[in-house]
């Protein structure tokens, strides 16, 4: 069972009637803020500072909204994921008009078991090189 904490800045105490309410009316203004930051995050394809910008907050507001809200964070992760399903479908798309760049940059990063990758395994039976020799062969004299 998870505990709702309610900050002190986010309820009144009715006088006639002393026992805690929410302030639904700041609870409500936070959510409105929220979804203005995630439109703005979806528009800016997840770009944090121009959302933060668009809406007027600064990076550090959103990230304490992001730290401390764990619908919020589930909703920036999410629209993070469809930034990354709609950059990944343009690189496919230019992949299939024949870009070599968008080739080239996809088998780097997805075909790198088949030895496209930039950095060389080198290992033996899946064990790493710990001891290599160099044999010099055919050396000049010495004069």
């Amino acid at each position: 069972m998870e505990i709702e904490r309610i900050k002190i800045e986010d309820v009144k105490i009715n006088p006639t009637n002393p026992r805690i309410i929410k302030d639904d009316k700041k609870m409500k203004q936070q959510a409105k803020q929220k979804d203005k930051i995630l439109k703005a995050l979806e528009m800016s394809l997840g770009i944090i500072t121009i959302a933060c910008k668009e809406v007027g907050i600064s990076r550090k507001t959103f990230y304490e909204l992001y730290n401390n809200d764990p619908e919020f964070h589930k909703s920036v992760d999410d629209i993070n994921e469809i930034t990354l399903d709609f950059t990944e479908n343009q690189l496919l798309k230019k992949i299939k008009e024949g870009s070599e760049g968008s080739i080239q940059f996809y088998l780097k990063k997805k075909g790198k078991n088949r030895g496209y990758g930039e950095n060389i395994d080198v290992t033996t039976n899946g064990e790493s090189i710990n001891k290599i020799i160099v044999e010099v062969v055919n050396a000049r004299p010495e004069n």
